[in-house]
This record gives C-alpha cells, sequence and structure tokens, in this order.
C-alpha cells in the first residue's frame, strides 16, 4: 500500500486550524492531514512568538514528534510567511509548497503603520476590534453577504487570545523580506489566490510565481483572501490536481 504523503496546513492571522476544516474533510483519506494550531492559537497552551522564525520552528517540532521527514507545506496568509521561513531554515524537509493568498515581501512602511495600529486596538478593545474589522479584509463584497460564512470567521477569531494577536503582530511587522528565496525553490510550488484579494492581490501572486521555476498559479473566483474558506470546492480541487503530481 502507496504511503500517504503527509500535508501541512497552516492556518493564518487571527485565525486556527478550524480555517481547514473543508481542507481536513476532503483530503484526509487520501493524504496525511495535518492541521496544528500555531503556538497560543486555537486550542494552543503555548506561548505566541514575536518572531516568524521561531513559527516555523514550532511546525519543524511538529513534524519531529510526529516522525513526518518530509512534508507538502500549504500556508495562508500568515502561514505562507511561515511556511517561507520554514524552507529558508529546514528545505530538506519539504516536498512542495502551496502558497495561499500570502506574500514573500517583508511589510512596506504604511502595512507597518497599520500593524502598529492593530496592535493599539488589541490593546484597548482586545477581541472584539478584530471581530468587527477583519472580516471585511478577508472575505469579498459577495462573500460578506454569506452569514454564516462570516458567523463562523467572527467566531474563530473572537475565542483567540489578545497576547497571542500582539505578538503575532509584531512578528510579521518585523518579519525579513524573503523574495529572494523565490529564485532559489527547487520543489514543486503552488501560489493560490482569490480574484478579489485586496490584501495579497492576485497580481503580486502571480509576479512570485514567475520567479519560482515551473511553479503553477491559480486564481480562484468568486472569493477574496479567505479562498479555502470562501470557495472550497474549486481551492480543493486545484490543490487536489497539484497534490496528485507529486
Amino acid at each position: 500500500m502507496k504511503e500517504k504523503i503527509p500535508v501541512i496546513f497552516i492556518h493564518g492571522f487571527p485565525l486556527d486550524s478550524e480555517m481547514w476544516e473543508e481542507q481536513v474533510q476532503y483530503f484526509k483519506d487520501g493524504y496525511d492531514v495535518n492541521c496544528p494550531d500555531l503556538s497560543g492559537f486555537g486550542k494552543s497552551k503555548l506561548d505566541t512568538p514575536s518572531e516568524i522564525e521561531d513559527f516555523a520552528k514550532y511546525i519543524f517540532s511538529y513534524l519531529t514528534k510526529k516522525r513526518i521527514k518530509k512534508a507538502a507545506l500549504c500556508g495562508f496568509s500568515m502561514g505562507g510567511y511561515i511556511t517561507f521561513a520554514f524552507y529558508e531554515l529546514f528545505p530538506e524537509f519539504v516536498s512542495a509548497l502551496i502558497f495561499a493568498d500570502t506574500r514573500a515581501a517583508g511589510d512596506s512602511p504604511m502595512a507597518k503603520e497599520k500593524r502598529i495600529e492593530a496592535i493599539k486596538m488589541a490593546k484597548i478593545y482586545s477581541m472584539s476590534y478584530f471581530v468587527e474589522s477583519m472580516p471585511p479584509k478577508l472575505l469579498s463584497e459577495e462573500s460578506m453577504k454569506n452569514e454564516k460564512l462570516v458567523s463562523k470567521v467572527q467566531k474563530i477569531i473572537s475565542r483567540q487570545k489578545k497576547e497571542s494577536i500582539i505578538n503575532a503582530l509584531k512578528a510579521m511587522m518585523d518579519r525579513k523580506d524573503r523574495y529572494s528565496i523565490l529564485e532559489k525553490i527547487e520543489v514543486p510550488t503552488l501560489f493560490i489566490c482569490g480574484e478579489k484579494d485586496i490584501l495579497t492581490p492576485p497580481e503580486e501572486m502571480r509576479e512570485m510565481s514567475k520567479v519560482v521555476k515551473d511553479s503553477e498559479f491559480v486564481e480562484i473566483e468568486n472569493s477574496g483572501h479567505l479562498s479555502n474558506m470562501e470557495n472550497p470546492e474549486k481551492f480543493n480541487s486545484v490543490l487536489c490536481d497539484f497534490l496528485k503530481r507529486l
């Protein structure tokens, strides 16, 4: 019997592993699906680090505990930043890379200012600020009309810890620019982006894919930043086609 390929789904900010629920259900029979909560998020009891590299080291420790020697990493948004850092630190443990609605570049000065403001809001209003402010950024205008989806996203955000959110914001704000890593990637790579993503626009991800040798770029219609939750059928289909060729 052929051994199942390990796939590690790495969630984004300010979410947890539940964002991958549709993917877990779809891929669990054919693949060794792993969907950890990052340090300090979801059910994790650990403290949240304030450096992206420490998140990557957490994923490495997770693989070690699971005795996974090589895996396909699928990182969404902040999870993509972590995936880039993981590949830089532990390339021999990566069989394939999937970058969903993310970027390789570091924060622009304007983006850093927004993170500083978000940290201030977290300290004043805790999670209520993010419950209200994040869905319109994460979801397309059309998806915002889907009350069930909006409610689910808000529920996930509401259960995160203020301290975890603040440290994660610091980690993202101070993260290293890893655009130069793109041309060094030597494993099968897929870039996925929602067609109406306003945080990491498809044009930017398409340009990233051009730098990675033999990589693929797929735009997910009818979705914004949270493409895997907004259009799971298309997202899963695209990811399935990619994984089948590994």
